[in-house]
């Protein structure tokens, strides 16, 4: 079959990046052509922009002006920087894309063409962000007889976000399946109106060996340790992590 799948697969972050990858490469490894739809609007295209001016009491006066000649000598080191010339190389080498999509209403007026499509994974149904509440991250575009469905995806959140609540909710009632990262996603889903099915992120989907194809081996660290990635800073994990330390030196 001929998938599209839709992520914020280009935002210089680690996690976006792999499971972009994870999830095009356990659809290829099944014999489907695969593509991920490059969907850069502008609100996901200002990471190294020099003239991006995030707070709106800046844009439009006379502040703008020193607001970027202040931001410019670290933009400019950023922009040139080893960091954004690895993940760029990283798509461009590994990740397989459609052309790019600057707008909601270029996706619209053209989407690529497709038996399936399918959103996800990640967090993009956080309405914390833009592209929680942008209806291309819903599937809402292409023709009614493609397959449109969800992988992974996440709210990153406990609860709905009432303020889109009824677009949100007309927009999961028209997808064909759903597949969700949390088992908290399934309650908002019910709280939608909707079914899902939890399964894993797409990163699990990989062995160690096809990880190693694009991941370096050498060791950073050469001596046992534990790495803790904890966002929430939670006392439980870090007691847990002390006593899994002790009991394995």
């Amino acid at each position: 079959m001929k998938i599209k799948t839709i992520t914020c697969h280009d935002v210089y972050n680690a996690g976006a990046s792999l499971q972009a990858y994870a999830l095009m490469t356990c659809l290829l490894k099944k014999g489907h052509d695969v593509q991920i739809i490059d969907y850069k609007p502008d609100y996901l295209s200002h990471h190294y922009d020099l003239w991006y001016i995030p707070n709106p009491k800046y844009r439009n006066t006379v502040l703008r002006y020193p607001y970027l000649l202040a931001k410019l000598p670290g933009r400019l080191k950023d922009l040139f920087s080893k960091r954004k010339k690895d993940y760029d190389t990283f798509t461009k080498n590994y990740l397989y894309t459609t052309q790019r999509y600057n707008s909601n209403e270029e996706l619209k007026n053209n989407p690529p063409l497709a038996d399936v499509y399918l959103a996800g994974s990640d967090q993009i149904w956080n309405t914390y962000f833009n592209n929680g509440y942008d209806s291309s991250f819903y599937l809402q575009f292409g023709d009614k007889n493609v397959v449109k469905a969800s992988y992974a995806a996440s709210f990153a959140q406990e609860e709905k976000d009432y303020i889109y609540d009824s677009h949100i909710k007309k927009w999961l009632s028209k997808l064909d399946y759903i597949g969700v990262r949390e088992i908290s996603a399934l309650d908002i889903l019910k709280g939608y109106g909707v079914e899902g099915k939890q399964v894993m992120d797409p990163v699990f989907l990989l062995t160690k060996e096809e990880w190693y194809k694009v991941i370096d081996k050498t060791r950073l660290i050469n001596k046992d340790y534990i790495l803790l990635y904890d966002l929430k800073e939670c006392k439980l994990v870090y007691k847990v992590a002390k006593k899994i330390s002790k009991k394995f030196n």
